[in-house]
């Protein structure tokens, strides 16, 4: 439960941080929903009786399950609808720059369109946020986040 505290107060530590890297936000998903499902998963083989390879290895896939989890879900925080009953624009909001935001600023000619959004951080109106939003959807960064190789890999 250590690890899931450390990576809240990690994802907390990084907000509005327009250095974030792809390492940083990777390791905070790592210590929070990858590190809720490994726990359940590992949890899971215990109770049932599992063996110790048995365990680890629930507990790897709960860790990937949960990292392909959350990839998904900050897709979703761009792309969602009424209709998945998932709002969107919540991390955002609150300066958590998830992935799609990340491959954005990686790429000069998005980050060029989104710094003088992004700096504004606590003062973003609902309308700056919506640009970024259809900045997003507009390019080609959600693409990219769905055929990475990265969601491939921890969904597998």
């Amino acid at each position: 439960m250590s690890h899931i505290l450390n990576g809240e107060l990690g994802q907390m530590a990084e907000r509005f941080n327009l250095e974030q890297t792809f390492t940083d936000y990777l390791n905070d998903i790592k210590g929070k929903t990858a590190a809720l499902f490994r726990l359940a998963a590992e949890e899971g083989a215990h109770f049932a009786g599992g063996n110790a390879e048995q365990s680890t290895a629930l507990a790897n896939f709960g860790e990937n399950l949960g990292i392909a989890f959350q990839i998904v879900d900050d897709l979703l925080d761009y792309t969602g609808s009424a209709k998945l009953n998932k709002p969107t624009l919540e991390d955002l909001a609150t300066g958590v720059y998830s992935l799609p935001l990340l491959f954005a600023l990686d790429q000069p000619k998005l980050k060029t369109k989104l710094l003088p959004i992004l700096n504004k951080k606590h003062q973003m109106s609902v309308s700056d946020m919506q640009l970024i939003q259809e900045i997003l959807v507009n390019s080609a960064v959600i693409e990219k986040c769905l055929s990475s190789r990265l969601l491939r890999h921890f969904s597998k």
